[in-house]
């Protein structure tokens, strides 16, 4: 990391110590120390409710050190994740997030999420009962027809989902129309173009 990056993601850390309510932390290309810096202060922040934290390129070990800090943080709410390429493992570490019962709002919008990603929001999604709006627009994880059968499986069991974006995944036709049959009557907001 260069020492730009790690006097620019220390300084994030110790102010997101401080910070209350909403707080954008994007564009700054942090690394997997800076990651590892604002996992830290996430950990101990009590006050923070939103986070937007996009554009960062925090490398694994960075997307892993804030998803583990995102486990024992209970009070964010929102988190804005998207334009941060996290890849299988990265996806895999925010769905395991499916027990954290605080978020209620998550934007993965072109996250690189991969196969192994997709599989563990789509299991996420059946047991998690806060989250109300998830943005997965995109990922091109869902144009196939078994992995939008997957998330339509997911959506007839969740049913506090009222907004969701699958936007940009280049859905076909069977796919679309699995997912607008399982989202169904429930109103809110699916988009899918």
């Amino acid at each position: 990391m260069r020492e730009n990056q790690l006097a620019v993601a220390v300084v994030l850390g110790a102010c997101v110590l401080r910070l209350r309510v909403n707080t954008p932390i994007d564009h700054n290309a942090l690394g997997e120390g800076g990651g590892q810096a604002i996992a830290a202060a996430l950990r101990v922040n009590t006050t923070l409710t939103n986070l937007h934290f996009c554009y960062n390129s925090l490398g694994e070990g960075g997307r892993q050190a804030i998803a583990a800090a995102l486990r024992v943080n209970t009070t964010l709410t929102e988190l804005n994740l998207h334009d941060h390429s996290l890849g299988e493992g990265g996806a895999q570490a925010i769905a395991a997030l499916r027990l954290k019962m605080t978020l209620t709002w998550l934007n993965l919008w072109n996250s690189s999420l991969g196969e192994g990603g997709a599989q563990a929001i789509d299991a996420a999604l059946r047991v998690n009962n806060t989250l109300t709006n998830l943005n997965l627009g995109a990922n091109c994880n869902w144009a196939e027809e078994g992995r939008a059968q997957a998330i339509a499986a997911a959506l007839r069991v969740n049913m506090t989902l009222t907004e969701l974006s699958l936007g940009y995944n280049q859905l076909g036709d069977g796919a679309e129309s699995a997912v607008r049959q399982s989202w169904g009557n429930r109103g809110g907001t699916l988009w899918l173009d």
